[in-house]
């Protein structure tokens, strides 16, 4: 149930039976629960409660979503910020996987952004944002260092990318590069397109002269015990009474409200504050701190950021510095809008990237290979023919620019790949791997109900009208209902490449209701439904609000069905 939020509900009665389940015997983490992977919880879970709520308005969503969130920010206490993959509520143990020799994985800690930020836009806490924030650093100083390679493992204890790892838009890394587009997208593509951030300091609003209407109405001084330091930097933000400067206090424990007078310590230091937030350090302290003190302590628990390294950290603040002597019209420009333009220079760079190294054209298709297997495809990389459309569709590189007509047809001609391995199937229907020049299935020839092809079929068709696209979708909605059908669902087929009940292996993952229908369900409905202008799909087909513009107050706007207070 909750991995099919997002589309639509047939009536009111069966709306209002889900959401009674949610809000009375929805309780996660359970004694039942031994580990929690923070990428899993957060596309299905959290992604499906953020969907729910922007199509309600019922806040219900948004309090179990952050329950969830507020669950994993323990695996989040690393060396470098990128969250552990699995976190057991019970013990507070966290761990990477064995099998990834222990390192963090590109698609799962890439994989954040959309729902972390909507999340702090919802809830006014910048702490989820604010998390991802080092993630994104990390990725666009190796991206920016590297030419736009991008391995798929970081080993977090020597805080180092695994130079030797594959990159790929197959499974490991491939969700991280869909994310690198939408979280452009999901910001309205309210940034100017193509400009690198690392020369680029327009997107920062001059706001030196909110520190003087900074309103004397609670005094903090600090640090609280239980209190932690940890470095960040951010852009500026203001427009809500607000600033995001260099460092972050984190964790409310011990004040019982987190808005009273404490001498304990060392190193106090004296705050002014609006509307429950801290503003700023009093003019005579050379650092700045905030604070999210809207919540009572003990009902929250915020972990503290870890420290940037010395190169980020100090480039950061040159930024801020720059920024003190910029103009800028819009009053609104906040952390979100820097988000928008280093995710938009992360898409643009490895996309360059990918299509130089890793796409090949053959016959009158073009697939992607990795950097160490170049021949083998995954059906997971068959989204990246709708990524590149949709990158193209909201005119990545600026309007008018030919580049994004020259990667609609790099979307085509990967899709035509993907399309190509259904069609020449027995069963009508691509295995897991597909492996070109020449074209065979293969090594992987089991389909797991994936939703990638069906995926691109659906957003080519709505940016093209090319109803080529409806009739592949159609091909493949009647072999998956003719080879896996079951009883009570439909199946995973062991080989698509021969026929018999010996195919089927028993099992229906949940994403085949959540994605593979939804998406086809999308390609053949009023493309009104769930309109491309107005949302984006995380990697669970979760549909997320765009936003259209800010608020005089800073507050966004959405296109979404529903506009959040």
């Amino acid at each position: 149930m909750l991995g099919y939020w997002g589309v639509a509900w047939n009536g009111q009665e069966e709306y209002e039976q889900a959401r009674n389940w949610v809000a009375c015997q929805f309780h996660f983490p359970n004694s039942n629960v031994k580990e929690l992977s923070v990428f899993e919880v957060n596309i299905r879970y959290v992604g499906g409660f953020l969907a729910a709520y922007a199509l309600s308005g019922d806040r219900i969503f948004v309090e179990k979503a952050q329950d969830l969130v507020d669950t994993l920010l323990p695996a989040f206490d690393t060396a470098s910020g990128i969250p552990k993959s699995l976190y057991d509520p019970n013990t507070g143990r966290t761990r990477n996987y064995g099998w990834a020799s222990q390192n963090a994985i590109l698609a799962e800690f890439g994989t954040l952004d959309l729902e972390f930020q909507y999340l702090s836009d919802i809830t006014g806490e910048e702490v989820y944002r604010d998390l991802i924030a080092n993630i994104r650093d990390l990725m666009l100083k190796r991206v920016r260092d590297a030419g736009g390679f991008l391995p798929a493992y970081y080993k977090d204890s020597d805080r180092t990318w695994v130079n030797n790892a594959p990159m790929s838009l197959n499974g490991l890394s491939d969700s991280a590069y869909e994310y690198f587009l939408k979280a452009w997208i999901i910001d309205g593509r309210s940034v100017q397109h193509g400009r690198s951030l690392a020369s680029d300091t327009s997107w920062q609003a001059a706001t030196a002269s909110a520190e003087d209407e900074a309103s004397e109405e609670c005094v903090f001084v600090g640090p609280y015990e239980g209190f932690y330091l940890s470095e960040y930097a951010t852009g500026w933000k203001s427009g809500d009474g607000s600033q995001s400067l260099e460092y972050t206090l984190s964790w409310c424990a011990a004040n019982p409200t987190c808005n009273g007078v404490t001498t304990e310590g060392e190193g106090n230091r004296r705050y002014s504050a609006r509307k429950g937030r801290i503003l700023r350090v009093s003019p005579n302290d050379e650092k700045s701190y905030i604070l999210d003190s809207t919540l009572p302590c003990g009902q929250r628990r915020v972990y503290p950021r870890p420290v940037l390294n010395e190169t980020s950290s100090a480039s950061r603040r040159q930024n801020d510095q720059d920024a003190k002597g910029a103009t800028s019209n819009d009053d609104s420009v906040a952390a979100d809008t820097r988000a928008a333009l280093e995710s938009l220079e992360l898409y643009t760079t490895t996309a360059q990237y990918i299509k130089q190294r890793l796409i090949k054209e053959e016959d009158d298709y073009m697939f992607v290979g990795s950097t160490t297997k170049p021949l083998v495809m995954d059906h997971l990389a068959c989204f990246s023919g709708g990524m590149f459309a949709l990158g193209a569709h909201t005119s990545v590189y600026g309007e008018g620019d030919a580049a994004n007509e020259a990667d609609l047809l790099v979307g085509e001609k990967l899709t035509t790949a993907c399309r190509h391995a259904y069609k020449t199937s027995p069963t009508g229907i691509g295995p897991e791997q597909m492996t070109f020049n020449p074209f065979r299935p293969g090594p992987g020839k089991q389909y797991l109900l994936r939703p990638e092809t069906v995926e691109s079929y659906m957003l080519l068709w709505r940016i093209t009208k090319n109803e080529m696209y409806r009739d592949w979708a159609w091909d493949a909605a009647l072999a998956i209902e003719e080879h896996c059908r079951a009883d009570f669902g439909y199946t995973n087929l062991k080989d698509v490449t021969v026929s018999g009940s010996l195919r089927k292996d028993d099992s229906q993952p949940s994403y085949f209701l959540a994605e593979t229908l939804k998406y086809l369900y999308l390609t053949f409905c009023d493309e009104d439904t769930i309109s491309l202008d107005a949302f984006v799909f995380n990697t669970e087909a979760h549909t997320l609000p765009i936003k259209t513009k800010r608020r005089a107050d800073g507050a966004s706007v959405y296109a979404g069905l529903y506009v959040p207070k």
